[in-house]
């Protein structure tokens, strides 16, 4: 997940870090092909805020406390790896609240820039979403793939990606496009 040169890979790690957490019902929603808006809302067990903090540096998890733990993943993906690339290439928010919890945590970043962490009152689960990718990058938005063609490989012009999940039962909802 280096190269941010599609959009399919971003959703596919937001969808991998929601299965993680133990959703039941995962809502992804696109916009302009994925340039202007990529949210993905699950209904998992959340974050506590300390673990939601370090979800957005670089090369941090807080899936493994100790050596022997790297023998024993059984994730699919770490949200410590994808979240920061993610937030490094647009206006981003975090939202979590674990579902024993009374509040959670938002945390806004644009373009890589820590902007606040606050209180949040939402649902239970993890709400991420990543506004204007490459905002801050005219460069590369500039050279990105044009908006039709990001917008086929996430599953066709505007549309919700269908992820076919076999090892539990998933609700996968979807919005209507607006574009």
């Amino acid at each position: 997940m280096r190269s941010w040169k599609d959009q399919p890979a971003a959703i596919k790690e937001l969808i991998e870090n929601s299965l993680d957490a133990e959703a039941r019902n995962l809502l992804i929603e696109i916009e302009g092909g994925g340039a202007s808006l990529l949210r993905v809302s699950d209904d998992g067990y959340g974050m506590e805020r300390e673990d939601a903090l370090l979800s957005i540096k670089r090369h941090a998890t807080s899936k493994l406390k100790t050596r022997e733990d790297l023998d024993r993943i059984t994730t699919l993906g770490f949200r410590g790896e994808a979240i920061p690339s993610i937030a490094s290439i647009s206006k981003f928010r975090l939202m979590t609240r674990r579902h024993d919890a009374d509040s959670g945590v938002e945390i806004r970043i644009d373009g890589g820039k820590y902007r606040e962490a606050r209180d949040y009152g939402g649902p239970p689960g993890t709400v991420i979403e990543a506004a204007n990718l490459f905002f801050c990058v005219p460069g590369r938005r500039k050279f990105s793939a044009h908006r039709k063609h990001r917008g086929r490989a996430c599953g066709g012009a505007g549309q919700t990606p269908r992820h076919r999940i076999f090892r539990r039962r998933l609700h996968l909802a979807e919005k209507p496009p607006r574009d």
